[in-house]
């Protein structure tokens, strides 16, 4: 799970982009896979999907940062594990890769979802 640490960071990250909600997607090598964990009602979920699918996929595999106004137009756009039990809408997406200084490579994606009041200006 996620430590309390980057539980806090991704709230700062949320509530200076103005968004409902920030999930940093933790790559893992071995699996070829990005993870997050998230609550919902009282139960923490893990939602994992492979790194080369979905918003965040395509942002870990580019290294670009992506800005979506419409997700639901989006055909990059999908729905991983129990975010489909989840009733919560998701609307836009600000996502943006976390690059190792010295190695280089991508080490997780953040992703702010749903501006609050239209869409990210980034």
């Amino acid at each position: 799970s996620m430590s309390p640490l980057v539980l806090e960071v991704m709230h700062g990250v949320s509530s200076i982009l103005g968004s409902e909600r920030c999930t940093l997607f933790i790559s893992d090598p071995e699996t070829k896979q990005l993870w997050a964990t998230s609550k919902h009602r009282d139960e923490t979920i893990l939602i994992d999907f492979p790194s080369d699918q979905g918003l965040a996929g395509h942002v870990f595999t580019t290294r670009q940062v992506l800005n979506v106004h419409d997700c639901f137009s989006d055909p990059r756009f999908a729905v991983f594990n129990d975010q489909e039990g989840d009733e919560y809408t998701i609307r836009t997406i600000l996502a943006a890769p976390v690059i190792h200084p010295m190695e280089e490579r991508v080490l997780a994606v953040v992703q702010a979802v749903n501006k609050v009041g239209g869409v990210f200006t980034a």
